[in-house]
């Protein structure tokens, strides 16, 4: 997932001057001036951590049933491209819509191209690569919405998916997939040659049951929502196993059935938790933080999120998928 980070620079310089004039009393009238201009400039640029937040308010949410403009069939995955829009995975309409982060209603794209888009993430040229579960490819497409590739083959051997979710870019060319149905994360090159798999079904350290989410963590490490082991799994990005963080159930910290993520500007990580109907908040070393959001339809109420952006100032965004639309929540504290 992409984030704009923004920081608070203070830069402190300091120059010494030592000019240490040696006059020789000789009648040969020697004066050697020694002039040492230390110019150490020590530029200590401190970045002023940004705020972790526990306290969020619903703001206003945007979007309805249905297949016309403004309108939104089971939201998956969300992404904020670099016009500052916001882009929707618009599963039921087999499409892309995009909108302002006021919820304006801008365009769709991808109608006759994508069967199912699950999750979005653009990458540093600013092209947007949509994993397309429903057709076991993923395709790419520019910011207007035009498609540039597409790549992807049914299966489960070596660079074949089955209903791949989401995917994530390391930014040296390597594409990683969440590769749901069979239990995997695999690497590609951005053309779609296969690189190497990582991930096999079980319960284990190491191990993935539908996964679902992946995302690029701020440390260069890979995060995935192990989704049918209510977790997410820490990765290198050659896939050797880190360390897992969050257990199964509902109490603080806690997933259940976890799908897309998104890092804020502080590190913290927000996980879409489907079935608690919320979105959970781990600080940048898995603790719990907050939840935003309770089950329902009303203002605030969320019925199985799936997707979730942050945007820099702290917004944060929903694919609310059992009620169409998406909400969105601003940090209070």
């Amino acid at each position: 997932m992409q984030l704009l980070l923004l920081a608070l620079l203070s830069c402190g310089d300091k120059a010494a001057d030592d000019s240490g004039p040696d006059t020789d009393t000789d009648t040969d009238t020697d004066t050697d001036t020694d002039t040492d201009t230390d110019t150490d400039t020590d530029t200590d640029t401190d970045t002023e951590p940004a705020p972790v937040y526990t306290v969020y308010d619903f703001a206003f949410h945007f979007g309805s049933t249905g297949a016309g403009e403004g309108q939104l069939s089971e939201p998956r995955g969300l992404e904020q491209g670099p016009s500052g829009d916001l882009f929707v995975a618009d599963a039921g309409n087999g499409r892309v819509t995009r909108w302002t982060v006021e919820g304006t209603w801008v365009a769709s794209f991808g109608e006759g191209l994508i069967t199912e888009a699950k999750c979005l993430e653009f990458d540093g040229e600013g092209r947007l690569w949509v994993a397309d579960g429903g057709a076991d490819r993923i395709l790419v497409f520019d910011e207007a919405g035009a498609l540039l590739a597409s790549w992807g083959d049914s299966g489960a051997g070596e660079g074949q998916l089955d209903g791949v979710y989401d995917v994530a870019l390391d930014g040296e060319g390597r594409v990683y997939a969440a590769d749901y149905l069979n239990h995997r994360i695999q690497v590609f090159q951005e053309d779609g040659t296969f690189l190497f798999a990582f991930g096999t079904q079980g319960t284990g350290p190491g191990q993935l049951d539908r996964p679902s989410g992946i995302e690029l963590g701020p440390d260069g490490r890979l995060y995935v929502a192990d989704t049918l082991n209510d977790r997410i799994q820490v990765f290198e990005t050659d896939g050797a196993f880190v360390e897992t963080w969050a257990s199964s159930g509902a109490g603080p910290g806690q997933l259940n059935d976890p799908h897309q993520l998104a890092f804020d500007a502080g590190g913290s990580l927000y996980v879409a938790d489907q079935f608690n109907q919320r979105i959970t908040k781990l600080s940048a070393t898995g603790a719990a933080v907050t939840t935003l959001g309770t089950p329902g339809a009303g203002e605030g109420q969320l019925d199985w999120p799936f997707g979730v952006a942050v945007l820099a100032d702290g917004r944060v965004y929903v694919g609310d998928m059992k009620n169409d639309r998406v909400d969105v929540f601003v940090p209070v504290k």
